[in-house]
């Protein structure tokens, strides 16, 4: 120990002076860039989370259409011999063939088919208590003109009633399935929606009755919620334009066979945009799959930035503070504690940045609330995960550079001062 004494006393008479004033600016530039750092790490890191969790709930939620294999394609009738009498013909014997197919388990056709974009039918309704209110001040619906079998052939979940059969055909009454949002507003309105009457501008007539209920569905975008109005393709003077296949053969299979049935009946009808349904909700959530993906690459550079910055900052106040360490360590301090208090002081600045990211989240929240889904931008679990997994690494990335220079043998490092 007198030996010790003296050989610090010694050292401390040669060592140079202590840091500057310059070199403690530089260090605090050096801590201020790594604050930033992490507060963009915390930004980026939190974007890329929120629109994954907004996609998964997308992909995972019912959006009602159950049966993603279901094949659906476009059926462009060219000849100039199709008339509204014969297209309905047609689609009426095409079906009856798919669905006589030992590959085809049910088939149905569809005016306009789910994720096809934004635009669609609009269909004014009046009920019975909406007598007296304007024509252009009525609600409307996401207006579909369907097939029987075209709910079981999708996934579309009966909820009440029945589907359209042949009871619902030209001569009879004219039927209409509702979606469950529609027959909820009908209640609130003090009608039972099943057998209530609504007037519809299609048709021979006005009157519509209501024969059934569905599962809500979203056509015009997986984010969007309709209400939805289906009418059968008899009843109406609009075709349906997509038919949907279901079976046991591949997409491509069961387009092959659509198109050959289509061929018997007219060789002037050609067969095009063949997907499945899950090809269609994945492609209107192209969007959000490459955000993620964007911003997640962004993150993990960020991230690594980060944590590069932590480790050369600390590393360096560690360099100059060596010779102290090694006497603190060479007295009998414990390095377990000693890590800790250079981790600690280490990790004030990225705590700083941290809350200066989730300050930054928490403004530009409401700017980015259109991309998300589900959850919102101060969901306190994700703004949680981010910022215990950022501390995490900024810990981590401080914790070698202390491990390392308090592992050292005390007089080596005197003795190379």
């Amino acid at each position: 120990r007198p030996l010790l004494t003296r050989l610090s006393a010694s050292h401390a008479a040669a060592a140079p002076r202590l840091p500057t004033d310059r070199g403690r600016g530089q260090r605090t530039i050096q801590a201020v860039f790594t604050a930033g750092q992490t507060a963009v790490t915390v930004v980026l890191l939190t974007a890329s989370l929120l629109i994954a969790v907004s996609l998964h709930a997308l992909l995972t939620e019912d959006i009602g259409f159950a049966n993603r294999d279901a094949v659906t394609m476009h059926l462009h009738p060219r000849g100039p011999q199709f008339t509204r009498e014969s297209q309905d013909a047609f689609y009426e014997q095409l079906l009856d063939r798919l669905r006589q197919s030992p590959a085809v388990t049910s088939a149905g056709a569809i005016l306009q088919r789910p994720l096809e974009g934004p635009i669609g039918w609009e269909a004014a309704y009046r009920q019975n208590s909406e007598d007296a209110v304007p024509e252009e001040k009525l609600p409307a619906a996401n207006f579909q003109v369907v097939t029987p079998g075209y709910f079981q052939t999708v996934g579309t979940t009966l909820l009440e009633g029945r589907d359209f059969d042949d009871r619902d055909d030209r001569d009879g009454p004219q039927s209409v399935v509702v979606s469950r949002s529609l027959a909820d507003r009908l209640r609130k309105s003090g009608q039972e929606p099943l057998g209530s009457r609504i007037e519809l501008e299609y048709g021979r007539q006005r009157g519509w009755t209501v024969v059934g209920i569905v599962a809500n569905a979203r056509y015009r975008g997986i984010q969007r919620d309709n209400d939805d109005l289906y009418v059968n393709y008899l009843q109406v003077q609009i075709p349906v334009r997509y038919p949907v296949v279901r079976g046991s053969g591949t997409a491509a299979q069961l387009a092959e066979l659509v198109r050959s049935e289509a061929a018997r009946l007219d060789p002037t009808v050609a067969v095009g945009e063949v997907a499945t349904i899950g090809q269609l909700v994945e492609r209107d959530t192209a969007l959000q799959r490459f955000n993620m993906a964007l911003l997640l690459v962004f993150a993990f550079g960020a991230t690594l930035l980060a944590g590069a910055g932590v480790y050369s900052v600390v590393a360096e106040n560690l360099s100059e503070q060596r010779r102290e360490i090694a006497i603190r360590m060479a007295l009998g301090a414990d390095r377990g504690r000693l890590i800790g208090k250079l981790v600690a002081a280490a990790s004030a600045f990225v705590i700083l940045g941290a809350l200066a990211g989730v300050c930054c989240v928490l403004l530009l929240g409401r700017y980015v609330a259109d991309l998300l889904y589900a959850v919102t931008a101060a969901d306190p679990v994700v703004l949680g995960s981010v910022v215990a997994f950022v501390l995490f690494v900024s810990v981590f990335a401080a914790f070698i550079p202390a491990w390392s220079i308090t592992g050292r043998e005390p007089r080596t490092v005197l003795q190379a001062d």
